[in-house]
C-alpha cells in the first residue's frame, strides 16, 4: 500500500512533507466617496476573480492506464496529474512502475548496472503515440473521454 501512495506523490510531484503554497492575500481597496462615484464600473470584482485564480490549486488530469498485448496490469491504474504537465512525465512514470513490477517478477534480471528499462509503447485512442512534449490538458482537451486521458500501453509496438 505504501507503494501505491508513494506512487501517486512520484507522478504528482508533491513530496510527503510538502504542503500547498500559501494562498495570496487580496488587496483591499478603499470605497470611493459618493462625490467621486459615477456610473463607470469598478474594477474591483475582476480584481478578486483574478486573486482567486492565482490562488486556486492547479488542476488535475485524470491519467488511467490499460495493458495492451503481454504488458502486465498495474495494481492502480488511476492517477491525477498536474495539467500542466508534459506527456513525457505520464511516460517516465509508466516505465518506472513496469521496471518496478518486472524486477519482483524475475528478480535475476533486476539491481543490475546493465540492467535496461523496459521499453513501453504509449498510445491514445487505442491507435497513436502523442508527443512527449504535448501538455496533458491540450491531450485531455482532445482525446480525453469523460475528463479523462485513457493510455494504452505495451511492451511490445501494439497499434501503428
Amino acid at each position: 500500500m505504501a507503494d501505491d501512495n508513494s506512487a501517486a506523490a512520484a507522478l504528482s510531484g508533491a513530496a510527503a512533507g510538502d504542503a500547498p503554497p500559501p494562498p495570496q492575500q487580496r488587496e483591499h481597496h478603499q470605497q470611493p466617496s459618493p462625490s467621486t462615484s459615477t456610473a463607470q464600473p469598478q474594477p474591483q470584482p475582476q480584481l478578486a476573480a483574478a486573486a482567486a485564480a492565482a490562488a486556486s490549486p492547479p488542476k488535475k488530469v485524470v491519467v488511467v492506464f490499460r495493458a495492451a498485448g503481454d504488458a502486465p496490469v498495474l495494481k492502480v491504474s488511476k492517477f491525477k496529474v498536474d495539467e500542466s504537465a508534459r506527456f513525457a512525465k505520464v511516460n517516465n512514470f509508466l516505465t518506472t512502475q513496469l521496471q518496478a513490477y518486472l524486477s519482483s517478477v524475475n528478480p535475476e534480471s533486476a539491481g543490475g548496472a546493465g540492467t535496461a528499462a523496459p521499453s513501453v509503447f504509449c498510445y491514445l485512442n487505442s491507435a497513436f503515440t502523442p508527443s512527449l512534449e504535448e501538455r496533458l490538458s491540450a491531450l485531455r482537451d482532445d482525446y480525453g473521454a469523460d475528463g479523462r486521458l485513457v493510455v494504452h500501453y505495451a511492451l511490445k509496438p501494439a497499434w501503428g
